[in-house]
């Protein structure tokens, strides 16, 4: 009966979400409804891309580990509410199949112009030609070969290909010939295409599929790959080693590399092909022709940023590129020239950005997706509070409420949806923090023009996602090279530099209020966070308790109740942080068996309040934990190494009396006194790097 009355209480909050709110809100909070209570977090994902190829484990699974009666609620559940995440939730544009495009090319399509610059390379030529005309129909596209000043034997040649030709009496470079092609053009859409180029089936239809996907999208680059089939560009970054220049991402992984097959904003496309909406060129003219060879693209795609058009990576279009990977990196005087022209347009765009207050503190903005009772949002909230103490101007900026279990004391602006939020967002000039994967593309692209993006990783996401590997790569997809990167621990700084990333090691601290009080020990009383998130494995503490003889008292606590009834015992729902120091206090042990953590704040607060720790080593609680010195580390899956573990927690005195007084002195090496100063000279330096003197 209770169920019944649960989904009552669900249509009717549902109702008022979406009477008081409006459907960007509403169709929000079913994510989180569907994330959070049914079948997992990667539930609501692979309904909103319309694929089921995980989600028939995920039930099974919670038939398995949940029972019938849970299991029939969930699927009623679903059945009201997962309709409308299925057809009113948008598609991720990158799982939308290749005949999809087709189809919506044969009903829009719009004539584009292809403008191919050449220099003494007639079968170059001739081959990027002929790979146009096998793709695409002559009367969609309109060939205009701009030859800049080659030999007359091969300009002859070019008077027999199929195409417009414009011809230069003398060699002038990469953007004036580019713009002898663009004042010939027939005023359509363009695309900017290398004659060393062969372009494969459905790279115009893809181009054009994605320059009209949003209304703000004005350039679009395709997926350049060498003649090995590895890539050479799918977007640009600027090199951090030598900040001068600009790099590609992913250059030389394997043409199908995950992450790769995500579309993305990007800071510039690529001059090798560039597709260009006729009303960029409206609004900015054509290429600075001040740029003798090379950066003409960079700095093109920059001022279409600043005009309010995006850029984007489109992974549906492939051409190939037939420059050489071993083509040396010595420039020639005109690149050189390039350079130092472009660094004297765009130094202080890239290098000074002011995000000091008049008072000369920190402007902070940090960006959740959701607030929800959890170690990951209490950092966060940490940080909050204690950063703006320090005198410092800080805000979140949430898709979700404010949280109802902590007491944030900064100003909190909600947004209904990704849009709102970056139309406020990229207007600020702050350090802005992405604290999940699904935050760092709008924290980015805000601060393309305004602002640092700064990613504060409190895991390597894409742990979460296991079994789903399209997913996961997607998750990779955002950690963008252009990001200043925070972590919590040595293990998650490890990870990242894996992908490529060096990120700064701060560590989170423990409130002030976890320590030892007068609360009595009750004897024999095993305590645990309750919950069902299979990295939690919380099942093998169920496991061992069940085996133990004599049983101890368990205690449970955290957000889901309901173990607590499966299991007959005492579970403290949403408790306080008072409340939980309490629970410390007066229990014996502490157990938790996850598999993995980012970091794990359970476990140090346990020490801090004089509580016997028995855990697994599950990565990010490497950075403290120490078998027999502070805690009693057990394996993962052996329940019977579990059970002896807890056996010599709650016998063994000496034992016990040791590992006490050594969790309470690694407690205090992890206070927020010490942690929060860390941080704030973290953000302190990285404002320095941005011109400003703090």
């Amino acid at each position: 009966m209770k169920i019944f009355y649960r989904l009552i209480e669900l249509v009717n909050k549902s109702i008022l979400a979406l009477k008081d709110k409006g459907v960007g809100f509403f169709i929000k909070k079913v994510r989180v409804f569907l994330t959070k209570d049914l079948f997992g977090r990667n539930f609501s994902l692979i309904i909103s891309r319309g694929s089921y190829s995980f989600l028939w484990r995920k039930v099974f699974e919670t038939y398995k580990t949940k029972g019938l009666i849970i299991f029939i609620f969930r699927l009623i559940s679903v059945v009201l509410f997962g309709w409308i995440v299925f057809f009113i939730t948008p598609k991720i544009i990158d799982f939308i199949p290749d005949k999809k495009i087709i189809s919506w090319y044969k009903q829009n399509k719009r004539k584009v112009s292809i403008i191919i610059p050449t220099y003494n390379d007639f079968e170059l030529t001739k081959n990027c030609v002929k790979s146009i005309l096998e793709t695409s129909n002559k009367s969609d596209v309109e060939i205009i070969v701009v030859d800049d000043g080659s030999r007359t034997e091969f300009v002859s040649k070019l008077k027999d290909l199929p195409v417009k030709l414009v011809l230069s009496e003398k060699n002038e470079g990469f953007a004036k010939t580019i713009n002898k092609g663009l004042k010939q053009s027939e005023k359509n859409d363009v695309i900017l295409l290398n004659n060393d180029t062969v372009v494969k089936q459905g790279w115009l239809e893809g181009l054009q599929f994605w320059a009209y996907s949003e209304p703000t999208i004005g350039i679009v680059g395709p997926k350049l790959l060498y003649p090995d089939q590895t890539i050479q560009w799918v977007g640009t970054f600027r090199n951090k080693s030598e900040a001068d220049w600009f790099d590609h991402y992913y250059r030389f992984q394997a043409g199908d590399f995950g992450p790769s097959n995500f579309s993305y904003p990007i800071l510039s496309a690529t001059g090798a092909c560039m597709y260009i909406k006729k009303e960029v060129l409206d609004s900015i003219g054509l290429l600075d022709e001040n740029f003798a060879m090379a950066f003409e693209d960079v700095d093109f795609s920059l001022r279409a940023w600043q005009t309010g058009f995006k850029v984007v990576y489109c992974p549906k279009s492939i051409v190939v590129h037939l420059e050489s990977k071993t083509r040396g990196k010595k420039q020639g005087e005109r690149e050189m020239r390039s350079k130092d022209y472009f660094w004297e347009k765009w130094r202080d765009f890239f290098d000074k950005r002011n995000i000091l207050t008049n008072e000369g503190k920190l402007r902070i903005i940090y960006v959740t997706l959701d607030n929800g009772v959890g170690g990951g949002p209490r950092v966060i909230f940490e940080h909050l509070n204690r950063l703006k103490i320090l005198g410092h101007q800080v805000e979140l900026y949430s898709l979700d409420d404010g949280p109802d279990w902590f007491k944030l004391d900064v100003p909190i602006k909600t947004f209904k949806s990704f849009e709102s939020l970056l139309a406020d967002l990229k207007a600020v000039e702050a350090i802005k923090v992405a604290t999940w994967w699904e935050t760092a593309q709008v924290v980015w692209e805000s601060s393309i023009l305004k602002g640092i993006p700064l990613f504060l990783v409190q895991d390597v996401e894409s742990s979460y996602y296991k079994g789903d590997s399209d997913y996961q790569s997607k998750v990779l997809s955002n950690y963008r090279q252009e990001f200043n990167y925070l972590t919590v621990s040595d293990w998650d700084r490890e990870q990242l530099n894996k992908e490529g990333i060096s990120a700064k090691v701060v560590n989170p601290g423990i409130s002030e209020i976890f320590k030892v009080t007068n609360t009595e020990r009750q004897k024999n009383q095993l305590l645990a966070l309750g919950r069902s998130l299979n990295l939690k494995n919380f099942n093998l503490t169920e496991k061992a308790w069940r085996l133990m003889t004599p049983r101890p008292k368990l205690k449970l606590f955290g957000t889901e109740p309901r173990l607590g009834k499966l299991l007959g015992v005492n579970y403290e729902y949403k408790p306080t942080d008072q409340k939980v120091v309490e629970l410390y206090n007066e229990s014996e042990v502490f157990i938790q068996t996850s598999i993995h953590e980012g970091f794990c704040l359970p476990v140090l607060e346990a020490m801090a309040c004089g509580c016997v720790v028995v855990c697994t080593q599950a990565d990010g609680n490497d950075e403290f934990c120490i078998d027999g010195k502070n805690c009693l580390i057990v394996s993962k899956t052996d329940v019977k190494d579990v059970v002896e573990k807890l056996k010599i927690a709650f016998g063994d005195v000496n034992m016990k009396e040791s590992l006490i007084t050594e969790g309470l002195k690694t407690a205090e090496n992890y206070r927020w006194k010490e942690k929060i100063l860390e941080l704030e000279g973290f953000y302190k330096t990285v404002a320095r790097k941005f011109g400003n003197s703090i």
